[in-house]
Parts: structure tokens; sequence; C-alpha cells
């Protein structure tokens, strides 16, 4: 049927020119209008297809739905999503699925001119292009306080627009796997009149959903149509015309969805959204084109428009991808340094609003049927990550919406938190029921999140740190008492329950550093302890604000608070990410994308300029973690970290990689660090954003510093607009990389402390011109009491030039109680100091200042129970200006471990192998010439300038020793531990020799079975008496005999001793230290050596094959030599879920197998690092056998691999076999990052 209508300006069914050529009006004030054209723009359309959506598409937005505009000119598609439109996500499936695909239809065959773009400063997209003599215009906006996504086409020759409108639901199905799933969705389009309405359901959830659609034209002809596809609607030689298009569910946001468990019960009694639907296109359909587009204007303007962000660079002229081609060949471009800074705030205006579900992993724009992780919410760093720019980029209020979100779900997490209890700490509960909230990772629409199987408790408070930001940012006293005090309590309360006293310390128990290390489960990771540390500080800190008294959740966290010893260091100088962990990477991946044990630096405020300590370990391990994170969240979580640590040329050179590796064409974040394979995730754009903020404002150590981190590639530019804590918003200029001009509007008064360099003797002033008195510290800050609503100006801001820290410092000489340290020695500094931290400490003390060489000796480095130090050197110039270095850091070696000799109170080092050195010690009193053989000093030669007692210190002193003056006259000394004291005269040369020298020799390479070692044994000028020599071999080694007795040595003669020494079974490749120690009496002398086992993986590099492949993820991943187990790192092999499902690797020929080791997946995916295996083995093909089948034949070995959260899994085999089959258990999916296969011991 069609339904014809002839329309005409005077005959519009709304009555009022909703469809007249009008446009609104910019703003007028001078805070909302934006300075220059913030847009992207292309001159094609995106391709129609998953690949264009992903990095060509244009996203728009208003929170409640989102809409992704190609550009297309004989078919533009709009894709829809609407975010509670769900599926129960197991099995594979599930998830946010696709609402509507929207297709107009055009005429249009050869077009010219063509460009489409995304305006960011209007939140607008458009379409332009000519045909034949005719320019098309299309415009589509999405509106929040209209609900409605307004679109309106336009053509230059009245009459010349014809176009079909055709709607439809995508991924129709009665169920998904099997009938009666209740897996389904189904939906009906139909038109009638100028009105298209979709509506269908989702089975699982009983999710009612529905589309308007109605077009208004200008002129013309308008004709409604259905058939079996659908319906339709075309206009026909209008001149132009409005699309309303209006969208919703029976979703509410509400306890219920959360808390019932009947997944049909969830929506119980809410209505359909038909009647909500019409109402809200029936009164956008009210207003103008014009009044539409101006309240759209004014409520995005009013947002967007806070901030502006000028590097001085010109809205270029040429296309948004080809820029970025430019970015991903090394060319520098501030124009997209800005642009995709305000895309991030653009994103996030657009998804996050009051009355909407908050944004999830994708933002609020999904394409398919089962979106990627379900576009659920995590809480492990992505919905965090989602909110970080709210609150710098002056955007607050958007995090409202996750309010809603919380009050919904916190009846839920609350009986969560009773359930965890239960399991963990049942002595925690409290006898009256109420045990706060607990948070652990994912969630979704309908459901609560659960724990998480690989990150811990610590989840929640870091959530609730969005909450105090909230309040810290804009000092809402009422919102602090309503919503953040409530929120932080109840987290806090569960949190103190949860605890565990081990050694003194409270720790949460078990504990997981997000994602990595697999599923290990440990105590008190760094992670929890600083969350869990944050929020108790806030906590108290709101309690204080808000007058709070004889509250009992606040006095037991207050106790609590000193014995969660949130950071310590490790023995490469790190943070520690795990309590277990020695040096750093000795416990999960090394280079992993999360940065767990560095919260405390961001978003937190537990390692600032007030723990300089702690922030030179901070560095350690960001820097240890690698040039790049490997996802896009990941690249801008190490930009946001490193400008709160004050490097802002180290942070944009991350956003230099993210915009070069996983901005896509469209600036969207790509998940994965390729050019080729896409997954968007809409974290990466809401932290680079908020990185970018930090670069240029920071306010985390109750100071509002301007330019804190500002990177040397931006020496121009201004902002305006940014948000400090405190409720300051803050404005720049700058220029040659020094600030001219800032101001400050206090919002709602209070005290204000400045940094930046120079400050203090610049000049402060209010608005109208009256000066401002204020107080400068010893650093150098400022300080002074602000009014409500005054702007204070700040200029004649004086130069100073950044001055170079003290360079190149090293340890020296690493002795067990002396340390030498030097440094580059620059004239730009006239004295230096030293200063010490030692252990865990968050600070430094100065052991030393006035020096006026580049060197210095600490010769009372604390010993015993602090196993390690760290130093820094501060130089102070000329003109009284102190500039801190680089620090150095050094983990307390054992006493035996250390090689050097100490003249008085002056050091020397030598190394673990063979060598000579000459040097000049003591300022120049003593010339000293040392020779060492494997690490021990065998000759030390020395030659005094004057005469008096000296003291020598070094390990060659606990062995038999003799000192030789002139004519070789043997010396007598005094001997205490590993020092000898002697007189000695000016002129005279002294030699002092080691009377035993022990070498051990062991056999070049060995692979596998016994090594043996040979111990030499040299006395030098005298015999040495009857003595024994012992091996020191590594934990399940075995050295045989125990120990060698020798005969006495006559003087220049050597003996030998040999050891047989068999390593375990379970040996792995690598270089294993033996240690000899040869004993005489009291006197000893150790001696070591290393034996090196290389044990070839027989599996490497071989063919493979699996039951099946998804993702493109093939059989040789496997055996390819990486055990990353990581998707994004392409170190995976992945099958489909399926019965017993197999990997399986031909290893060429038959080999006796003594080991197979197998490397699961550990990333996001996974639960169970493990899963239970099964490990087949045979001489001849298994082919298709089953399981059953394969264990029945004779010539197949058959091994249980039992699951487990180890980093991998061994099957002991002892076969003789060629083909090697790894079986899943069950039904499942089977992931594999590596299989080895090493050959039986001794073989």
């Amino acid at each position: 049927m069609k339904l014809w209508l002839r329309v005409t300006v005077m005959m519009l069914a709304v009555g009022v020119a909703i469809g007249a050529q009008a446009h609104a009006a910019q703003p007028s004030d001078p805070s909302v209008a934006a300075p220059k054209a913030m847009r992207l723009w292309y001159q094609t359309p995106a391709e129609d297809s998953v690949q264009g959506w992903l990095d060509q598409s244009l996203p728009l937005g208003n929170g409640y739905f989102g809409v992704n505009v190609f550009g297309g000119v004989a078919r533009e598609r709009l894709q829809i999503t609407e975010n509670s439109l769900v599926d129960t996500p197991t099995d594979g499936i599930g998830g946010l699925n696709n609402f509507a695909e929207v297709a107009l239809e055009f005429p249009h065959a050869a077009p010219r001119d063509y460009s489409r773009d995304l305006d960011l400063n209007t939140a607008t997209a458009h379409v332009r292009y000519r045909d034949g003599d005719v320019v098309f215009t299309r415009e589509y906006f999405t509106s929040y306080p209209d609900r409605v996504m307004v679109i309106r086409l336009s053509a230059s020759r009245p009459g010349a627009l014809d176009f079909t409108l055709r709607p439809k639901a995508p991924y129709l199905t009665p169920f998904r796997r099997t009938e009666g799933d209740r897996r389904g969705k189904h939906a009906t389009v139909k038109a009638q009149g100028d009105l298209i309405t979709l509506n269908g359901v989702m089975d699982y959830y009983g999710i009612k959903f529905e589309a308007q659609f109605k077009v208004i034209p200008q002129g013309g002809v308008l004709s409604a149509s259905n058939d079996q596809d659908g319906g339709a609607i075309s206009v026909r030689g209008a001149d132009s015309a409005v699309i309303l298009v209006a969208l919703g569910t029976n979703y509410r946001l509400a306890p219920q969805v959360f808390s019932e468990k009947d997944p049909l019960a969830k929506l119980k009694g809410f209505p359909d959204p038909h009647d909500q639907v019409t109402a809200i296109l029936d009164a956008a359909a009210k207003r103008s084109f014009a009044d539409l587009k101006a309240r759209q204007q004014a409520d995005y303007g009013a947002l967007y428009g806070r901030v502006l962000f000028d590097l001085g660079d010109t809205a270029r002229a040429i296309p948004t991808d080809r820029l970025l081609e430019g970015a991903r060949r090394g060319e520098a471009t501030p124009y997209l340094d800005e642009l995709a800074f305000q895309f991030g705030r653009y994103l996030l205006i657009s998804s996050s609003r009051v009355g909407a579900l908050p944004p999830n992993l994708q933002g609020v724009w999904n394409v398919h049927q089962d979106a990627p992780w379900s576009a659920g919410y995590w809480h492990n760093v992505n919905q965090q990550m989602n909110y970080w720019p709210a609150f710098v980029t002056n955007l607050p209020e958007l995090f409202d919406g996750y309010i809603d979100f919380y009050k919904a779900y916190l009846p839920a997490h609350q009986a969560r938190a009773t359930q965890y209890l239960k399991e963990y700490h049942p002595a925690g509960l409290s006898p009256d029921g109420d045990n706060g909230w607990a948070m652990g990772n994912s969630m979704r629409p309908f459901e609560p999140s659960g724990k998480s199987a690989h990150s811990g408790f610590g989840t929640g408070p870091w959530t609730t740190m969005l909450f105090w930001d909230r309040y810290d940012f804009t000092r809402d006293k009422a919102l602090l008492r309503d919503v953040v005090y409530p929120a932080m309590r109840g987290q806090a309360d569960f949190l103190s329950r949860f605890l565990t006293e081990k050694d003194g310390k409270l720790l949460a128990a078990p504990s997981s550093s997000p994602e990595n290390a697999g599923s290990l489960q440990s105590v008190g990771t760094t992670f929890d302890q600083q969350m869990i540390f944050e929020n108790y500080r806030d906590t108290i800190a709101a309690a204080g604000l808000l007058g709070v008294a004889d509250d009992p959740v606040i006095a037991r966290i207050a106790a609590q608070r000193d014995k969660l010893d949130p950071i310590l260091i490790g023995a490469s100088g790190q943070i520690k990410e795990y309590r277990e962990e020695t040096t750093y990477g000795s416990i999960g991946d090394p280079k992993h994308r999360h940065i767990s044990q560095l919260l405390g630096v961001y978003p937190g405020r537990l390692i600032t300029s007030e723990t300089p300590a702690w922030q030179d370990a901070a560095k350690v391990s960001l820097r240890s973690r690698g040039p790049v994170g490997g996802t896009g969240w990941a690249q801008a979580e190490r930009i946001e970290t490193w400008a709160r640590l004050g490097e802002g040329d180290t942070a944009y050179q991350f956003y230099r990689y993210w915009m070069s590796h996983h901005a896509m064409s469209n600036l969207w974040n790509n998940h994965r660090d390729s050019l080729t394979t896409r997954l968007f995730q809409i974290d990466g754009n809401f932290g680079v954003s908020a990185g970018v903020g930090e670069m240029l404002l920071q306010s985390a150590d109750g100071v509002v510093a301007p330019l804190a981190a500002l990177p040397s590639a931006w020496p121009d530019g201004r902002y305006r607009g940014l948000l400090a804590r405190g409720g300051f918003e803050v404005s720049a200029t700058w220029s040659k990389g020094r600030a001219t001009r800032l101001e400050i509007l206090s919002k709602v008064g209070g005290p204000l402390t400045l940094r930046y360099p120079g400050i203090a003797q610049a000049t402060f002033r209010t608005r109208d011109g009256q000066r401002v008195s204020q107080r400068p510290d010893a650093r150098g800050d400022v300080s002074f009491d602000t009014q409500p609503g005054e702007t204070y100006v700040v200029t004649s801001i004086p130069s100073a030039p950044k001055t170079s820290p003290v360079e190149d410092v090293k340890i020296a000489v690493d002795g067990y109680d002396a340390v030498l340290l030097n440094w580059h020695e620059a004239s730009r500094f006239k004295t230096y100091a030293v200063e010490r931290a030692v252990g865990d400490s968050a600070t430094y003390e100065r052991i030393a200042s006035g020096l006026t060489q580049s060197r210095y000796v600490d010769k009372s480095p604390p010993v015993g129970a602090a196993q390690h130090l760290r130093y820094r050197i501060i130089g102070t110039t000329v003109a009284g200006k102190t500039v801190a270095g680089e620090s150095v850091f050094r983990d307390r070696p054992a006493q035996g471990d250390v090689r050097y000799l100490r003249v008085d109170d002056d050091l020397v080092a030598y190394d673990a192998g063979d060598g000579s050195l000459r040097a000049s010690m003591s300022d120049g009193r003593y010339g000293v010439d040392l020779a060492w053989s494997q690490g021990n000093l065998t000759e030390v030669r020395l030659s005094p300038r004057g005469s008096g007692q000296v003291r020598l210190r070094s390990p060659l002193f606990r062995g038999p020793v003799e000192i030789f003056g002139a004519s070789g006259k043997r010396l007598s000394f005094s001997r205490s531990g590993d020092g000898v004291t002697f007189d000695a005269n000016a002129g005279t040369a002294y030699r002092i020799a080691a009377q035993a020298v022990v070498t051990v020799a062991t056999e070049p390479t060995p692979s596998l079975g016994r090594v043996t070692v040979a111990v030499t044994v040299r006395a030098v000028d005298q015999a040495l008496a009857a003595s024994t020599v012992t091996l020191r071999v590594p934990t399940d080694w075995r050295a045989t005999p125990a120990k060698v007795e020798l005969e006495p040595i006559a003087a220049g003669k050597t003996l030998m001793a040999k050891f047989d020494v068999e390593p375990p079974k379970t040996v792995v490749d690598g270089r294993y230290l033996v240690e000899a120690t040869h004993a005489t009496g009291d006197d000893a002398v150790t001696a070591a050596s290393s034996v090196e086992i290389r044990i070839p993986n027989l599996a490497l590099g071989r063919p493979a094959k699996q039951s099946s492949t998804v993702r493109g993820e093939g059989a040789a991943r496997a055996v390819d030599g990486r055990t990353l187990g990581q998707i994004e790192a392409g170190s995976v092999t992945s099958t489909e879920t399926e019965d017993h499902p197999w990997w399986e690797v031909d290893l060429g020929s038959e080999h006796q197998i003594g080991d197979v080791v197998v490397w699961p997946r550990i990333d996001t995916c996974c639960r169970t690092a493990l899963p239970d295996l099964v490990v087949v083995v045979s001489r001849t093909p298994i082919g298709d056998l089953d399981l059953a089948e394969a264990a029945k034949r004779a010539d197949v070995g058959v091994y249980h691999l039992a699951a487990t959260s180890a980093p991998s899994g061994r099957a002991v085999v002892q076969n003789q076999s060629r083909y090697v089959r790894v079986w899943g258990a069950k039904r499942q999916e089977l992931n594999l990052s590596e299989v080895q296969v090493f050959p039986g011991f001794g073989h």
C-alpha cells in the first residue's frame, strides 16, 4: 500500500516551519563561542562495512543514543545504538546489540566537490556535494534537551530533492544457539503517513524497543509504503526536508534491574516505550528546526565551550585522514593535538548525560550483534578512564549519569559485600547486616558486578575516587553530603572488614593486580593497598568537612590507615606490584598494559611532589614497562602518569605514539596497536584528553600548577577554562615555553596556592585591576584568599630559563658499608648536595651539602633491615636556584657479593671477571694498581704520597693475605674482618697479595645431564695447609662429592678438586651460578662461575593444526616461541567453542619426550589461567579420532593437565612419540599461547 501526500509550505503536518531554511546563530557568549574550526573532515564517504563503521564513520550522540553517519551519496547509512538493548553475554555470544540501521537513498550517481565533516564546535555532522548543477547538503545533530536526532536535507535548486527513508532492525532471529533458548530478537517496521515506526522485543530480558522516524518535507510529494522488507517513506520534488528520530526502550535505571534474579522480572512494571517515544517526537515536531538547533547548541555549547586549547596552528585545509597519515610518518601537527583533545571531550558530552546509562567500553556506539567484551562496564581501568577527562577538562556534571547508575546498582552491591565477607572474612561481618558495598570488575545494564578472577577489590575504592573528584573539583557541599560521602563511606565500611593482619600490616586478602600474572591470587597487592589508602584518606576528609562525629566506620578506618603499607620498593628500585616481588618483572608480565601499582601517581594523590622518593621509584616502574602501552587505553594511561610526574616531553612521546598507532581515521581509539587490525574501545579517547589536560594543569598535591608538564613540542599556546581542585577555573597563555599570563576564576572562594617557576615575583590583580596581596613560601609557591566569582590575573611573570638537572649520576663503587657516587660536573652549579632515601621511605634526607666536587662517599649507609638505598644530587646555581637530578638506586648487596677496595675513605671497584686497573685515590694521596681473577682480588700495589697509617678494606682480606714492603720484605699488619691496617711510608711501594687464588671452570655449554666443575687452588708466596673445597649449587641441584679434601700446597703450586653436578629434571634454559669455597682454618676464599643450560624445544616452528580457528589466529601461534598470552600481541591461537577442541603439533620424527609445557591465554577474557586439558602423544597420526578413541590405541599416551592459576602447566610424559595433541576436557573455546615439547632427561 502506498499513501501519497502533496506537501506545501502551508500544509506542513506540524503547522510550523520546522523545515524552513534556518541556522542557529552561534552563541554570543565568548566563553561558549569557539575561536577556530575544530572539525574532522573528509573528501570521500565512509566505506559501507564494519571496517568503515570502525574507522571512517562519524559519531553523534546525546547520551540517550548514538548514531554513526557514513556520508554515502546514493545511499546514506545511519547506524543507531541504544545502550540498554542487550542480551545476556553467555556461551560466547550476547551483549549490546545494534539498535537500528537506517538508509537514506538518493538518485545521485556522479557527485563532485564532495566533503563530509563533524564540527566539534557545534556537534553537527555535514555532507555536501554537487550532482549536476545542484548542491546537496545534509546536516545531522542529536539533541539532549529534546532527546531526538535531527536531520535536515536541502538542495540549492527548489524542487530538486528526492530521497527514500528506509530503517531496519538488524540481526533479527528467533533464537541464537538452539530453538527456544530465549535469545531471539524480533521487530517490525511500518510506515504510515509521514511516520515510520520500528518496534520489537529482545527475548532474554523482555526488552521492548521502539524508534519513530518523522519526515517533514518542504514542498514536494511524500509517499509511505510497506512490503515484506518493512516500511519506507519517499519524498519527490521537495525543496528541503527535516527528519526527526526518537527512540527508547522499557529499561529503567532502578535497583530491581540489578537485584532481580529472574531475567524477565527485571523490567516488570516498566511501561512499553511507545507512549514515551511518541511524546518525545510530538514535542520535537512542534518546534521549528531553528528552535531545535538553538536548544541543542545552547545545551552543548554550555559544556563544550568552557575550554579552549590553541597551539597557534590554523585549521588545516587537509582532510583529517591525510593529517593522520602524516602523523604515522612522524610529522608533528599541533592542530591534530588540539583536535584529539577536544574530540574526547565531545565524545564524553555525547555519551554521558543524566537520564541515560553511562558510556560503556564503546561509549554509546556499537554496530555489532555481539559487541566486543559485550560493551560492558569494566571497573579495573576502563570505566574510571571514561570519566577522567570530566574533571580537568571542566565537564564535572557529566559524571552525574554514573551517579544514577550507582544508585541503581547499590542495593545489589551491598548484598555482594555481605556475600564476599561470608566467603573470605566471616569474622568481619556486621551484626546488623550493614557491611557497606563491594565492587568487582565487569557490569552490564542488567547485571551487577561479581568478584573478579584477575582484579582485586581495589576496583571499588578506585571507583569512589571519581566520586571524591566530583566534589573536589567543584566543592559542591550538598553533593558531598548526599552522594559522595555515603558512597565513599559504604566502600570504606566493606574494605575495613576485608583486611587481614600480617606482620603488623593490614592487607587485602585475597588480592590481585588487574589482569597481570594470569589469575594470581596474592595478599596485599600494591593495587589494592593503594586504592584502599586513597579511599580511607578521602572518606576521613569528607567526614571532617561534614562535621561527622562518633561514626564507628570513620574511627575504624582512621585506626587502620597507617597499617596499610601501600608502597614497597623492590630490588630494581621499582614500586613493587606484588609484595612477593623482588626485582622488577619477577612476577607477572614486565611489559603489561596495566600499570596498577602506579595508580597512586595517577589518578591518585598518594605519590606527589611531597613524596619525591616514591616518584623516582614510580619512574623506574614506568620506564621498565616499556615505550609503548600495547592497547590504546594503556597508551593513554602512560600519558597521564608521565604528565603527573612532571615529565611533559615523555608524556608527549606517548601522545604522539597514540596518534600514529591507535587513532583511526575518524579519531576513534583503536584498542589494538595495529594499522590493519582494528577494534574500537572508547576509553583511549577519554584517556588522551585527560592526559593533555594533565600536561596543561595539575592540582593533585594541594596546589594549582598551570603548565606543570608542558612539552617542548608546544612552545607557544593558550588554553582557557580547565578545572582545578578547589573549584578554580584556570586559563593560561605562554610563549617560548614560558607562561605570560594566567587567569584563575574562583568559583566558590577559599584559599588558593599557585605553583609556577618565578611566580612569587609576578603581578597579581583582580579582573577590575585591584592588586592582590599574596604570601610566598620557601618553595616559591604563592598563596592568597579568593572570593567566589572573582577572577585573578597573573602577569609580569619573570623569565626563568629552565636549568637542566645534575646529569650522569652513578654509583661508581657499591661497597657493603660504603658507596661512592659521582656525577657530571657542570659550570652552571656552584655547589651540590646529596640526599638519600632508605628502604621504602617516601622522602629523602640530606646527608651532605656544600660539595664543590662531583663525587661523594657515603661512609655509613644503613645496613640490616633496610635492603636498598636511593640517592639524588641537588645542584645549586650561582643565582641560588636548586635543581634536583635523577635518582640512582642500589639494592643492598650481600656482604660476600661486593667487589671493591676501600683505601681510607675512598673506594674503587672491580668486576666479576678477570682484569686489572690503575687508580688515584683519596684525593691523590695514593696510587693504586689492582689485579683480580674471576671476581676475586688477587693483588694490590699501593704507593702512598705521604707517611702514616693506612687502612684497606676488601673481600680480599677475608682469605689468607700477606703485605710486602721494600725489597719484598714481609710486613706485620693488623686484620679485622675484611680490613687490614699498617704503617706506610711515602715513596715506598707496597704489595698486598692473596695467598690462595681460587678459580672455577665448567664444561662449555652443556645441554642436559651431568656437568663437571673443576676448582683450582694456587698457593702464591707461601705454602697452604691442608684445606677443603665445597661447591654451592642452585636449589634442587646435586653436587658430588659434597666436599673435597686437599693436601698441603707448596708455594707456587696448584691442586684441583672436581665435582659432578646434576641439574633437576625440571631445569629450564638459563645460566646457573655455582660457587666454590676454599677453606684453610679461619680463612676462606670464594670463587664463582656459571653453568649454561640449553634445552631444545622440539615443537618450536614445527607444523601445527587445530580443530577450528577463530579470529584468524592460526595454530602456528602456539609454536612461535612467544608465551605472552595476549590476543593483542598476536601470541594466542583460539578455536571455536566446541566439544573437546584440540590443537596438534608434528615434531617431524620420533623423539623421547620428557615434558609438555602449555602456556594459556592470560588477558582479559580468561577467568582461569589454564583450564582442564588432556595431553595426548602418539607415534602415528591421530587423525579424526576423538579423545576416547585415541586413548585406546597402543602407541598413544594420555596425560591429564589439571586447571591451574600458575603461569603454565607441565605434563611429565617420558614417551617415545612424534605427534603431540592438546585436547580440551569439555565443551569450551581452546586458547593457547604456546606449547613447548622438551626431550626426556639425558637424551
